[in-house]
């Protein structure tokens, strides 16, 4: 189990990132799946990658086998925008449709259990996030 704990000079590269089209980063994601895609969060989420021409792909309950394979075939990153409450069953739902180099991430509010559900289900990389934002926010 593998999981990415930056220190607090990671988070720059990466918002500035966010700014430069993804054609021209080396290290932008081929494909996104994210879990909760019709949320706040995730709507945002998903507008802010394609926006940068992230290839994304949204999934929401209920979760239709074929759609979910077909989406998560190729993704490197699942991104997880769900309630702590739903977090295990959704990672057990996805887990066994990603490539072992997939990131699996999620952008709950709390961290311990969050972290401890990923690793348990999910053997390949994992980060756990805390937006200090939301949809409201303006740039």
């Amino acid at each position: 189990m593998t999981a990415f704990r930056p220190g607090p000079q990671a988070a720059a590269p990466v918002l500035a990132s966010l700014d430069t089209p993804s054609d021209v980063r080396d290290d932008a994601p081929r494909r996104t799946v994210i879990v909760g895609a019709r949320g706040r969060m995730g709507a945002m989420f998903r507008r802010r990658a394609r926006s940068v021409g992230v290839p994304v792909e949204g999934l929401d309950i209920p979760f239709d086998e074929d759609a979910l394979a077909a989406a998560c075939d190729g993704a490197d990153l699942l991104l997880l925008c769900v309630p702590v409450a739903v977090l295990g069953e959704t990672l057990q739902t996805f887990v066994p449709h990603l490539s072992p180099a997939a990131v699996v991430a999620d952008i709950t509010s709390v961290k311990e259990q969050p972290m401890t559900l990923m690793q348990r289900y999910w053997q390949g990389p994992v980060v756990g996030t805390h937006p200090l934002f939301g949809p409201g926010a303006h740039n």
